[in-house]
């Protein structure tokens, strides 16, 4: 029979340990779980984001159109982001556009003024941003080709595998 105990050590890090019922004590597991996030899902009619954290690094998902119906939502949801990234302390973030169909030339414009304010804002509060692109809907590469120039010490692109 074993005794189970969880909680947290100094670091944050979450720590499981068991206890045999004979008093012998089992090493101890340590897992770094990942931060509470203050962002919410962004679900309108047409547009899902979701933001997560996977393998330590914040990513968000985005999936259907972003159109002129989503633009003041989808702004709101970058500037949100933004102030959640430098809370975080995050240095690296994945936007996954992979299931991201269409967008508008003014969504476009929301990810220009998101990323000027990472670029503008103090050294130690910036990020790296990588977005990840579907390689069979070619308007998403070229697209944000031209968007990777604005910072390309900040920005890259890589395309989804698999």
């Amino acid at each position: 029979r074993s005794i189970v105990s969880h909680g947290r050590d100094s670091s944050g890090s979450f720590r499981a340990s068991s206890q045999l019922g004979s008093g012998s004590v089992r090493p101890s597991v340590s897992q770094k779980l990942p931060p509470a996030l203050l962002i919410g899902p962004l679900t309108t009619e047409g547009l899902s984001l979701v933001p997560q954290f996977e393998n330590d690094q914040l990513v968000v998902r985005l999936k259907g159109n972003a159109d002129s119906a989503t633009n003041d939502a989808f702004s709101s949801f970058l500037v949100k982001l933004h102030v959640e990234a430098q809370r975080l302390e995050v240095t690296k973030l994945a936007i996954n556009l992979t299931e991201l169909y269409f967008m508008t030339s003014s969504c476009i414009k929301c990810f220009v003024t998101w990323i000027a304010s990472i670029r503008d804002a103090p050294l130690n509060k910036q990020y790296s941003v990588n977005f990840v692109v579907n390689p069979n809907l070619r308007w998403q590469k070229r697209n944000l080709d031209v968007l990777l120039q604005l910072s390309p010490e900040l920005l890259s692109l890589s395309e989804a595998t698999g």
